[in-house]
């Protein structure tokens, strides 16, 4: 799977519309040359990318960085990573970007870039695969899947925070009403109902947390 460049989007774009290059021109207003030129790797900026794949009726708007700090080479890598997310995962690029920007893989990208561009290309959009899905993304399920994934999730979180109630009892001599009072009401228990809680976090790292929670509330 190759690295793909804001004008090879382009171009891939263009050419499901079936446009020639000089009819893109005409839609665009520059010459057929200078359309060639950025599907080979002229420079261009994410907005120039959205502006004409606009012109040609295409949905996906590129936003890959903060425009006041852009980076042109930070810009070709994302969309790089988009382009291929979307031929391994067998879906648009409009809807490639969307998910990945709706479930936190564009934040993880920028953060991790350095790490990322010395992996594969199918490692890569593993790693943005598995960081939507620990933000709630839940590509290629059905809708009812994703309901029973949702209710599956909850079922989870409740037989956590039974567990967790039952160790702020025995540590804290707190009757089991207390416990279950003390957990409900905590940043903990908040905490793991929105999904907020770090990757890697283990029941022991979240007991502590609660019992020093409690502990300095009482």
């Amino acid at each position: 799977m190759e690295n793909k460049s804001l004008g090879m989007i382009i171009r891939e774009e263009r050419k499901k519309k079936g446009l020639t290059q000089a009819q893109l021109g005409k839609l665009i207003g520059l010459k057929e040359s200078r359309v060639s030129k950025i599907e080979h790797g002229a420079p261009i900026t994410p907005e120039v990318a959205s502006f004409i794949l606009g012109k040609m009726g295409s949905a996906l708007q590129i936003n890959v960085v903060d425009n006041n700090s852009y980076d042109p080479e930070l810009g070709d890598f994302v969309v790089s990573v988009i382009a291929n997310f979307a031929d391994e995962k067998k879906i648009s690029l409009s809807q490639a970007y969307t998910y990945i920007v709706t479930f936190k893989g564009m934040d993880f990208l920028r953060q991790h870039q350095d790490i990322e561009k010395t992996l594969s290309n199918h490692e890569i959009v593993n790693d943005v695969s598995r960081v939507c899905a620990n933000n709630g993304g839940r590509l290629g399920y059905s809708a009812m899947e994703r309901i029973r994934l949702m209710i599956t999730d909850k079922l989870e979180i409740e037989k956590l925070l039974v567990r967790l109630t039952d160790v702020i009892a025995k540590e804290l001599h707190l009757s089991t009403l207390a416990a279950v009072g003390a957990v409900c009401m905590s940043k903990v228990a908040n905490s793991l109902k929105s999904g907020n809680i770090p990757e890697g976090t283990s029941f022991d790292d979240l007991s502590k947390r609660l019992i020093k929670e409690v502990t300095m509330a009482g």
